[in-house]
């Protein structure tokens, strides 16, 4: 039966009987070994007498004159140690016990509007690991009200993400956003209203969905169930019921959080800033799991707030129906943070500066013909330059490395080729075959008919 659904009075149980199981091992042990050095004859002892010790708190103790008598056990002689294995035994069922703690939802509401008012700005970067040593690298900066940076690339042993010819740096500002490619030193911006939400798939980032944090206070929240889906607006919310026991998941006592539809359930750690420990998303019916969110290693990254260093993303098929276990998987992946700050944020990350040579496409309520909005740009093709020779020298290690192992599998298919072919011959030609199985059977006949054996 496990320790958090006992009441007090079981815990009070718990200890007396923790405290005279103590002291009876305690006068059993002292017991024994006294009976061991005194030398005597065990039979001389009734088995009601032996078991006096235990039962009455008693031990013996030989006395000056050789005689052995009874006495109770000396609190004293052993004060230190049972007290010391009491401490840690209330503590352990003190911590068991308060994870059975009842709050009422409104309680955890609260607590959870608490923790989230604390952030004003957080700025991260984390990397998706992906097949052969690829990454994809995210650095993401956000401020209240309606402030955001995303830099999103990708990288690798040989690929540095600075300068892949994808990347994309994107800044929200209060009445505009500008999406910028480092490589091509272009541009798109748009006007967007300070309460609007982010434009893109900004909505859909990863951080953000995983951990329900938002800064962004003015600025609308994404939905992506169509319900709150942000602490903020969770705490708010009257569609989220809160589960009656509390539950373990890695290692931590969490409150679960069930939407009323079933689709949502997100597990929270009060105790760490109410940050998420899992969350999982269900289909229409509320059967069929269709995402979970799986955050580890939290941080104290500021006073009363948690982030988690890992985030497991895993979808699943729910095409596929199964008798047991959980359906394939068709995404699966892993983002661990390399840093993350609260509150430190400067509003300098939020200025963007187009370098000379910059061209804005598709300007906003023109003639959707590009224009360059900074002069000069000679530098760009020099950038540009030195980035084509680092894509030429890759190419032809790679190339070469190809050559090589090409030439390397045809020299030993020739190798191969050479070697095998008599025996080959032999196998395929019946005379040859023939000769073989004479030259095994009967040596003395093989002497005429040798020639035939080499066809």
């Amino acid at each position: 039966m496990p320790l958090q659904v006992f009441s007090g009075s079981a815990a009070d149980w718990l200890l007396t009987n923790l405290w005279s199981s103590i002291t009876c091992m305690e006068g059993t042990a002292a017991w024994i070994t006294n009976l061991s050095a005194s030398n005597m004859d065990t039979h001389q002892y009734s088995f009601d007498k032996m078991l006096e010790p235990t039962r009455q708190l008693f031990i013996p103790f030989s006395s000056s004159n050789g005689s052995t008598k009874m006495t109770r056990l000396p609190h004293r002689s052993c004060f230190l140690r049972m007290t010391v294995v009491l401490v840690i035994a209330m503590g352990l069922i003190s911590a068991r016990i308060g994870r059975a703690q009842d709050l009422s939802l409104l309680e955890v509401k609260q607590r959870m509007l608490e923790s989230q008012e604390q952030i004003d700005s957080i700025s991260v970067q984390y990397r998706v690991h992906l097949n052969g040593g690829q990454f994809l690298l995210r650095t993401i900066a956000a401020k209240a009200p309606c402030f955001l940076f995303h830099d999103s690339s990708h990288g690798g042993p040989k690929n540095d993400p600075a300068l892949d010819i994808n990347r994309q740096m994107t800044y929200v500002l209060e009445d505009r956003w500008i999406t910028y490619r480092p490589l091509s030193r272009t541009i798109v911006s748009r006007s967007l209203q300070r309460s609007h939400g982010v434009p893109g798939s900004m909505s859909e980032e990863l951080f953000f969905i995983a951990t329900a944090v938002w800064p962004l206070r003015s600025r609308e929240t994404p939905k992506p169930l169509g319900h709150a889906h942000f602490l903020l607006d969770i705490a708010s919310s009257e569609d989220f019921t809160l589960h009656d026991q509390t539950e373990e998941i890695a290692g931590r006592s969490c409150h679960l959080l069930i939407h009323k539809t079933g689709r949502d359930h997100l597990w929270i750690d009060i105790a760490r800033g109410c940050c998420i420990v899992r969350r999982e998303f269900y289909d229409q019916d509320g059967t069929s799991l269709l995402s979970r969110l799986q955050m580890t290693q939290h941080r104290k990254v500021a006073a009363g707030v948690w982030l988690p260093f890992k985030i497991h993303r895993t979808d699943f098929d729910t095409r596929v129906t199964q008798q047991f276990g959980e359906q394939p998987r068709v995404i699966d992946i892993l983002a661990e943070l390399d840093y993350a700050h609260v509150n430190t944020v400067s509003d300098d990350r939020f200025h963007f500066l187009a370098p000379p040579g910059t061209l804005e496409l598709d300007p906003e309520g023109g003639s959707g013909e590009p224009r360059q909005i900074v002069a000069g740009g000679i530098d760009l093709l020099v950038d540009q330059a030195k980035w084509i020779g680092q894509c030429a020298k890759r190419q032809k290690n790679d190339d070469s490395s190809r050559v090589f192992w090409d030439i390397a599998i045809v020299l030993f298919a020739l190798v191969v080729v050479v070697y095998l072919r008599p025996f080959a011959v032999s196998v395929a030609s019946p005379t040859g075959r023939g000769q073989i199985l004479q030259e095994t059977g009967n040596k003395g006949e093989t002497k005429g008919n040798k020639g035939v054996g080499s066809l």
